[in-house]
């Protein structure tokens, strides 16, 4: 984005820490580029986009997130066409955005939330189902939530070792 000057718009999730000049000057001795040479990347690169990262507007900054958060967050993003101006005026509608109601599904997706391939592979099926299902589409499951008695099925992502 930095060196081809495309449009960037920051979204700060929970525990990140924007990096600070110390960081940015430190990091030759912490990091190997070498992965980075074979596509002209080099340490000197980085640090300039590390400090040109914080010139870009910052449309969401939670203490908390979640799957509908993100959604909510996407959703304006893309309605807004990368406006960060639009995007940034419903932050108040997007944090205050709560899982699903009682009423709003009878379907779950579960899967391990701490393993990024299970995550990924429950996100891949739920996009999949979308196009197959005239009902809503089943919900995953968060790590904060519990099985509620209403839910009708359950899909299943298990991960190595899980039996």
């Amino acid at each position: 984005a930095f060196q081809n000057n495309v449009r960037l718009i920051r979204v700060s999730l929970p525990d990140f820490i924007t990096p600070d000049e110390h960081f940015i000057t430190e990091l030759p001795k912490v990091c190997n580029f070498l992965s980075l040479a074979e596509y002209g990347i080099d340490c000197a690169m980085v640090q300039e986009a590390l400090r040109w990262l914080p010139s870009n507007p910052l449309i969401f900054k939670s203490s908390r997130i979640s799957t509908p958060i993100m959604s909510a967050l996407a959703d304006k993003v893309v309605a807004g066409g990368g406006d960060p101006k639009y995007a940034n005026s419903e932050q108040e509608n997007i944090e205050s955005t709560s899982p699903a109601t009682d009423s709003d599904f009878e379907e779950l997706i579960i899967a391990d939330l701490s393993s990024l391939e299970a995550s990924c592979t429950a996100c891949i099926i739920k996009d999949m189902l979308r196009a197959h299902v005239r009902k809503k589409v089943p919900r995953i499951l968060q790590l904060e939530d519990e099985i509620p008695s209403f839910v009708r099925q359950v899909v299943l992502v298990c991960t190595n070792g899980v039996f």
